[in-house]
């Protein structure tokens, strides 16, 4: 691999000195593969903590670009969604996860709710669901309620 890279320099000297006909820029690059062959580095030239900030800095960079693309692509997302919901005849009320593989939608068609679940096996419809305006005066009774009626209406299929 050393050798790859010396060869590599070796021939863009050649190259740049041909073109540019500089002097001490040929001279330069003749100090530069000698001290590659030679393994040798000045404490001039490379400071450690100066060249770890530096790769801290830059890894810190690139996660913060990476969180920020992640940011935009959900809300960009979930405006998608609402504004699917808007023009469409089905829409999309609320997603609850349950799993990672698996969770319920309240979906509203056409006026009516329904309930359906998504696994890894697929869709399946829970019920129909009485939709209201006004949710400030349903309470957990009546969610109880109506989890009984359709748990006793499954369990006798």
């Amino acid at each position: 691999m050393q050798y790859f890279v010396t060869s590599l320099i070796f021939l863009f000297s050649f190259f740049t000195s041909s073109l540019s006909g500089e002097n001490e820029i040929v001279q330069k690059q003749d100090e530069t593969i000698s001290n590659v062959f030679m393994n040798e580095t000045s404490d001039q030239d490379f400071s450690f903590w100066g060249e770890f900030m530096h790769m801290m800095l830059i890894l810190a960079l690139l996660v913060g670009v990476l969180l920020f693309v992640s940011w935009f692509l959900k809300r960009m997302m979930f405006t998608r969604m609402q504004q699917a919901n808007t023009d469409s005849f089905i829409k999309i009320l609320e997603r609850r996860g349950l799993t990672p593989k698996s969770a319920v939608y309240l979906l509203e068609v056409n006026g009516s709710g329904y309930l359906v679940g998504e696994t890894a096996q697929g869709l399946h419809s829970l019920g129909k669901v009485p939709l209201e305006d006004d949710k400030s005066h349903v309470n957990e009774s009546d969610f109880n309620q109506l989890l009984k009626s359709k748990s006793v209406s499954s369990g006798k299929e």
